[in-house]
C-alpha cells in the first residue's frame, strides 16, 4: 500500500451510556401512573447496583423528586407512620444523594435509629450461629413469627440515639430494652431474655473506644493545662499567654533601682514582677 492510498474501516459506535433497559421502563411506568414512591425504589436499586452508568436513571430519579417535592416530602412521614422501611430508606437515600428534600430532625433521627437496628440477633454473650431474632425494616421475625415493630418516643428528639430512652412495641408487647444492635425483651414482667448482633458489638466497642479517646484527650487538656501555669522568669506577655491570663488588677512601683509590679488574680493569687520579669508567685 502506498502512502498516498486512501484506507477506510467501519468502527462500530460503543454505547456510552449502558444501562438496564427494564429498570428503565419500570421506572418510566411508574412515573407515568403517579406512582412516584416506587419509581424511586425501582431506581434506587439499579443506581446501588455495579456495572452500569446510571446517569439516565439518576437523572429521572431527580425529574421525578424535583417535580414532586412537596409530595416527597409528606411521604416521608407517611412511611414512618405505616411501618414502610423501604419508602423511608428510599427516600433518605436520595435525600443523601442529591439534597432535593429534607429530613427534619426527627425523622433523620428515626431513620438512623431504625438503620442501625437492622440485622440478625443472637443471645447474648453467645456466637451468632444461635439466631432468634431478625430486624428488616419495621419487622421483626422472632421464633418462626411474623411482627410489625412500632416505636414509642418516650423524650424528645434532643439526644444522642445511644442514650436514647424509647420502646419497640409488637402486638401489645414492649421491648424494655434498646440500643443498635443489643436488644432486651421481657415476657410477662419477669423473664428478660438479651440479644445482640456483630453490630451491637461493634459498637460496644466503638463506645468503650470513645471513652478511652475522650479520657485520654481530658488528661491531655489537663497536663497541657498545667504545663501551662506562670513559673518564675517569665515574662509579662508569658504570663499573660499562660493559663492565669490577665490579672484583674496591677499594683504599680517605681523605686530608683527599678519597677515592681503586683498583679492580682481571683482567689488571693498574685504574681510579682522585678523590671518585667516574674521573681514571685503567690497562691
Amino acid at each position: 500500500m502506498n502512502c498516498d492510498d486512501l484506507y477506510t474501516e467501519f468502527i462500530p459506535v460503543l454505547d456510552a451510556e449502558p444501562f438496564n433497559q427494564d429498570i428503565w421502563e419500570q421506572m418510566v411506568k411508574f412515573y407515568d401512573n403517579g406512582d412516584y414512591i416506587n419509581a424511586l425504589i425501582v431506581g434506587r436499586k439499579a443506581l446501588l447496583s455495579k456495572g452500569e452508568t446510571k446517569t439516565k436513571i439518576s437523572d429521572l430519579a431527580k425529574e421525578i423528586i424535583t417535580s414532586q417535592k412537596e409530595y416527597m416530602e409528606e411521604q416521608i412521614q407517611s412511611a414512618i407512620e405505616n411501618s414502610d422501611y423501604e419508602a423511608f430508606e428510599t427516600l433518605h437515600y436520595y435525600k443523601e444523594q442529591g439534597g432535593y428534600f429534607r429530613f427534619s430532625d426527627e425523622q433523620e433521627w428515626m431513620y438512623q435509629f431504625l438503620h442501625g437496628l437492622q440485622g440478625e440477633y443472637a443471645y447474648f454473650e453467645s456466637t451468632n450461629s444461635d439466631i432468634q431474632l431478625r430486624i428488616d425494616g419495621f419487622n421483626l421475625e422472632m421464633e418462626d413469627k411474623e411482627y410489625i415493630l412500632h416505636i414509642e418516643v418516650i423524650f424528645p428528639y434532643d439526644w444522642i440515639p445511644e442514650y436514647s430512652d424509647l420502646r419497640l412495641v409488637y402486638e401489645g408487647e414492649r421491648i424494655e430494652e434498646i440500643r443498635t444492635g443489643l436488644i432486651a425483651i421481657t415476657f410477662d414482667d419477669s423473664t428478660c431474655i438479651k440479644y445482640e448482633s456483630e453490630t451491637g458489638k461493634q459498637w460496644e466497642e466503638k463506645k468503650e473506644q470513645r471513652k478511652e479517646e475522650k479520657r485520654q484527650a481530658e488528661e491531655k487538656e489537663k497536663q497541657e493545662y498545667l504545663a501551662n501555669e506562670p513559673k518564675i522568669g517569665m515574662t509579662a506577655d508569658e504570663v499573660r499567654a499562660s493559663n492565669w491570663g490577665n490579672p484583674e488588677k496591677i499594683n504599680k512601683t517605681t523605686y530608683e533601682w527599678g519597677v515592681t509590679e503586683q498583679w492580682c488574680y481571683p482567689n488571693y493569687k498574685y504574681i510579682y514582677f522585678k523590671d518585667g520579669i516574674v521573681t514571685a508567685i503567690q497562691e
